[in-house]
């Protein structure tokens, strides 16, 4: 069954927000001030501890019934806003792309089964992520994994304007299969895949697509 639960990586905010109310609360308790003032901090902490579970919710993995072994799944929540063909290498290849909005969920996860045959973080600028320079000026991770039908996907976790952190879960030479957890990513953002040629897209441009439950497309 796929459940919604509040990811691990929300402790060091629970933690860092529980920190903030605490000395909050001895300075309103120290210092004589107006009612209203502990009034408007308790509503606005509720308020942003509810936006920060929210915010690291995540649901469990749901692999398609339909899902074959030349599958590729979405990795992420979010809207595919480039769908073209491109250049990886000397190879021609799709470049697919998904935008995660601010309020969709950040847990990256592994779009078909193999081995990770790279894994490359580069540093950058923090351009709004929905910017196509972003996946080349950006705060950037490259993931590379090879299909157990011998191709190869580059995954490319871009961080967005307000992200500063891309937290990866797995290591060069790691077998994966389809919907385990690859990485998380913060805020607004975008994931950039290329993938060879022969494979057939399934979904269109602006077409919102869902972590593990949706297929990209199959290859030939």
């Amino acid at each position: 069954m796929n459940t919604t639960r509040i990811h691990r990586e929300v402790r060091p905010y629970i933690i860092g927000h529980g920190i903030c109310v605490l000395i909050a609360s001895g300075l309103f308790f120290w210092f004589t001030t107006p009612s209203y003032y502990p009034i408007a901090w308790f509503f606005t902490q509720v308020s942003l501890l509810l936006f920060t579970l929210y915010f690291f919710r995540y649901r469990d993995a749901a692999l398609p019934e339909e899902l074959s072994s030349t599958s590729l799944i979405s990795p992420a929540d979010g809207r595919v806003v480039a769908l073209e063909p491109t250049l990886h290498g000397d190879l021609d290849a799709i470049r697919l792309s998904i935008y995660l909005h601010g309020t969709d969920t950040h847990l990256i996860r592994i779009p078909c089964s193999g081995k990770v045959v790279m894994l490359t973080y580069h540093p950058g600028k923090h351009l709004v992520a929905f910017n196509p320079k972003s996946s080349l000026l950006n705060e950037r991770l490259e993931v590379g994994i090879e299909h157990d039908n011998g191709k190869t996907v580059t995954l490319t976790l871009v961080a967005g304007f307000l992200a500063r952190r891309i937290k990866p879960y797995i290591q060069v030479g790691q077998k994966v299969r389809a919907g385990e957890e690859l990485g998380y990513i913060l805020l607004g953002s975008r994931v950039d895949m290329s993938i060879s040629n022969s494979f057939q897209p399934k979904v269109e441009l602006n077409q919102k697509v869902f972590s593990s439950e949706s297929i990209l497309g199959d290859w030939n």
